[in-house]
């Protein structure tokens, strides 16, 4: 009334332990870009259609690609024909939730 204040309605909420979760979080996901792209064996993620998702640099380097070359790679690009059938079936496998082992041969620009 004639701007004097009445009262307040609102909420509060504590958000520290979803902050500290967001921060642990954050440094997981640092540790984790640091091993991967530090490490020196081929690492890499495709989609479901075969396209890269991501390479570390070991293989980046070893495939003599650039970032945005890697954008437009497949993973059947660079493996070995000979290889394809051995691939799609541990891709089946990772799918189907288990640990794969595997060696092939890559092609190299």
């Amino acid at each position: 009334d004639a701007g004097n204040f009445r009262g307040y309605r609102g909420v509060a909420r504590n958000i520290t332990e979803r902050r500290r979760a967001d921060a642990a979080l954050r440094a997981s996901e640092k540790r984790y870009r640091e091993l991967v792209e530090n490490a020196r064996d081929y690492i890499y993620t495709v989609n479901f259609d075969g396209y890269y998702t991501s390479l570390n640099r070991a293989g980046k380097e070893f495939m003599g690609v650039t970032d945005d070359e890697v954008k437009n790679a497949k993973l059947a690009d660079v493996i070995a024909p000979e290889y394809h059938a051995l691939m799609q079936e541990k891709i089946a496998e990772k799918l189907a939730g288990k640990v794969t082992l595997y060696e092939v041969e890559v092609i190299r620009n």
